[in-house]
């Protein structure tokens, strides 16, 4: 797969990745394209034999990167053990409002961001990204069996969330709606895919 191929298959999916937990949109806007940038230096030197994985495995290492350099923590508090909430990321992102706005799922947006990064980027890898455990695994730097468990983990700890036992207090007119959680994550994925697409990936 060469440069354009990738960027042109990926793009939209990669500021995904990324404008649910910063601070502002213009930070996934870079972010995005030095994901991009370092994924390209990588290629020139040699193949990838998972180019997709590689890539997310890119963007996780430079949203690390970030937290790290910006993120509310103790330097002994590694960055996958907090929520992005906790780091410093602000609610209603553009992302956040643009899937209110269209689909009310605000709620599940803001719910995933009181999840640990780890967790969170787990759920969205698996229901957003429709990557297989194995290809999460590698982006993760985790074997597939830990990968299991961060999943059904993720999944409890964000069910509670949205049933108001943990995080944030839910606003009156966002009634919690006991549907399947794996379908209303995929929805959440779907309907933040297309917010992506209109705005445009450098937006």
């Amino acid at each position: 797969m060469d440069e354009r191929e990738l960027f042109e298959r990926h793009a939209e999916r990669v500021m995904q990745f990324f404008v649910n937990k910063v601070r502002r949109p213009s930070d996934a806007s870079d972010l995005a394209q030095e994901t991009f940038v370092r994924c390209f230096e990588r290629l020139r030197r040699g193949d990838v034999d998972h180019p997709r994985a590689f890539l997310f495995g890119v963007a996780n290492f430079v949203l690390r990167e970030y937290w790290s350099a910006k993120g509310r923590r103790q330097d002994d508090v590694e960055v996958g053990n907090l929520s992005v909430a906790e780091l410093g990321a602000p609610p209603n992102t553009t992302l956040g409002s643009l899937v209110a706005r269209k689909q009310g799922q605000l709620r599940m947006l803001e719910a995933m961001r009181q999840l640990r990064l780890d967790y969170q980027n787990v759920l969205e890898l698996r229901y957003w990204h429709d990557l297989k455990y194995d290809e999460i695994a590698e982006v993760l730097g985790q074997n597939e069996k830990t990968i299991g468990v961060w999943l059904r983990r993720a999944k409890d700890d964000l069910r509670r969330i949205l049933e108001g036992t943990a995080g944030p207090r839910q606003a009156r007119d966002e009634p919690f709606e006991p549907r399947a959680l794996d379908r209303w994550l995929r929805e959440a994925g779907d309907t933040a895919a297309a917010s992506i697409a209109d705005t445009g990936p450098g937006s």
